[in-house]
C-alpha cells in the first residue's frame, strides 16, 4: 500500500514553520531572561510569521497560489489512498 501526497501545487510552508517556532522559542527564553522589550519584538515577529504562513495556505486553498489537486472524482482532497493490492485476487 502506498500513500501518494496530493500536494505537488501547494507552496511550501515548512521553512515558515520552522522560522516560526525558531522564534517562539528565542521569545520564551527572552520571557524567562526577563527581557521584555526583546520578547515584545519576538511576539510581533512571530505573529507576521503566522499570517504570512495563514496567507499561503489561504490562497492556495482558494486557488490564487496555483491549481489545487483534484482526485479522480474531481473532489479537492490532500491524500488519497493508492491500493495495489486487492484481497479478491489471489497469486
Amino acid at each position: 500500500m502506498r500513500i501518494k501526497s496530493m500536494d505537488a501545487g501547494r507552496p511550501s510552508t515548512r521553512d515558515l514553520e520552522e522560522e516560526i517556532e525558531t522564534t517562539r522559542r528565542d521569545k520564551e527564553a527572552a520571557i524567562e531572561a526577563q527581557q521584555f522589550e526583546e520578547a515584545a519584538n519576538l511576539r510581533d515577529a512571530e505573529r507576521q510569521l503566522t499570517n504570512k504562513k495563514k496567507e499561503l495556505e489561504h490562497e492556495w486553498s482558494s486557488g490564487e497560489g496555483g491549481e489545487r489537486p483534484r482526485d479522480r472524482r474531481g473532489g479537492s482532497r490532500r491524500h488519497r489512498l493508492d491500493v495495489d493490492w486487492n484481497p479478491r485476487v489471489q497469486s
